[in-house]
């Protein structure tokens, strides 16, 4: 039986790979009110990348001393398995998660998630210009250290409970009914998606010469192989669009800047 409504989760990783998780931040909501908060400093044992602390702050004199995931697994899958999570852009902190679990095969939580940037998208609308995190908290007005993996997850939350109150529904459960979208499911093996993806048609048709899984260590050759389709289908996309269809898929984690230099599609 579930303990909460929902756990809102963000990383914070220390390089590209998914497995040098380096912060994690929990808020635990039920009745629309925070009723827990765990926040974890975590020693990746993986190299720190300058542009990771950059936007995190966290470096690996942070961390000598602090555990691994493995040593502080029991209390957050007792914490998490059986409960729905929530996270902004869940595909990147669901593949953490897994990530960590596969490599230090540790046991499997029985999760749900939930996307707060499709809840965002849909929510918000025409009255924001995108729907980063830290776009959201300034409309929301709320207070909110980007990137610090406890303030990003508060954030979350706080788009959860506007969002019910402004579609008049008692939970997040009903939340998702009403926004017509689809809850994902962690698997050890896959991902289920979490919602209608609108644009397979990138996979679909991508040109014999690009094959992205191949790729998955070079963003520009992603970036390439779907403007390539873009430009055979007659289709456009922004670069917000390109970026977080790019992560949905799990094919790499790399920074937008690297597509902001090309431009808009």
């Amino acid at each position: 039986m579930s303990k909460f409504e929902y756990i809102t989760i963000d990383f914070e990783t220390a390089n590209a790979n998914l497995t040098s998780a380096c912060s994690v931040g929990f808020i635990c909501a039920k009745n629309t009110k925070i009723v827990k908060e765990k926040y974890y400093l975590l020693n990746p044992q993986e190299p720190f990348n300058l542009n990771n602390i950059s936007v995190h702050g966290i470096t690996e004199f942070d961390v000598i001393d602090e555990p691994k995931i493995y040593e502080v697994w029991d209390e957050i899958y007792n914490l998490i398995n059986g409960e729905i999570l929530v996270a902004h852009n869940a595909r990147f902190d669901l593949s953490v998660l897994r990530a960590l679990i596969v490599k230090y095969n540790l046991n499997f939580p029985d999760v749900k998630f939930c996307d707060t940037l499709q809840i965002s998208r849909i929510a918000f609308k025409d009255q924001i210009p995108n729907h980063k995190l830290n776009t959201i908290s300034s409309y929301l007005e709320v207070k909110h250290n980007h990137h610090n993996a406890l303030s990003d997850a508060y954030v979350c939350y706080e788009i959860i409970e506007r969002v019910k109150r402004m579609y008049q529904v008692y939970d997040i459960i009903d939340l998702y009914e009403t926004l017509n979208l689809q809850m994902g499911i962690l698997k050890q093996n896959l991902f289920k998606k979490p919602y209608p993806i609108e644009y397979d048609f990138l996979f679909n048709d991508m040109p014999q010469n690009y094959d992205l899984f191949s790729a998955k260590d070079q963003p520009m050759k992603i970036y390439e192989a779907i403007v390539a389709v873009l430009e055979s289908t007659g289709r456009s996309m922004n670069i917000d669009e390109i970026y977080d269809t790019i992560v949905a898929e799990n094919l790499y984690q790399f920074d937008a800047k690297d597509l902001e230099r090309k431009g808009k599609v």
